[in-house]
């Protein structure tokens, strides 16, 4: 059945350390957690991978649609990398696609 389904594949993200909170991806520190490649927001893609030192590096072009969590850094081109110890979790912020999208003006840069 389509519910069952369902519950699979959300196992599935839960065990690799992804759970979906009202549309953003939400990462939980879990042990033996892999992450995942290929997640798209909004058309872009997001790749997931959580570290044996207990990062989570973050990585994609979906980034240019998201605000690096607090404790994270930019470590390259678009790519972000932070501590996320087991229990722990942290969620995605996304940038307001007003924002996201407003030339700036000479003041703003």
């Amino acid at each position: 059945s389509v519910f069952g389904t369902r519950f699979a594949i959300d196992g599935a993200f839960w065990h690799n350390g992804v759970v979906f909170d009202e549309g953003l991806p939400v990462f939980i520190g879990i042990p033996g957690a892999k992450g995942v490649s290929g997640l798209r927001i909004r058309g872009k893609t997001l790749d997931v991978n959580f570290t044996a030192k207990g990062q989570l590096l973050l990585k994609g072009s979906a980034l240019t649609l998201l605000r690096c969590p607090v404790g994270f850094q930019k470590a390259g081109n678009r790519q972000w990398v932070g501590r996320l110890p087991v229990g722990k979790w942290i969620s995605l912020e996304e940038i307001s696609p007003a924002v996201n999208n407003r030339k700036q003006t000479p003041a703003q840069r």
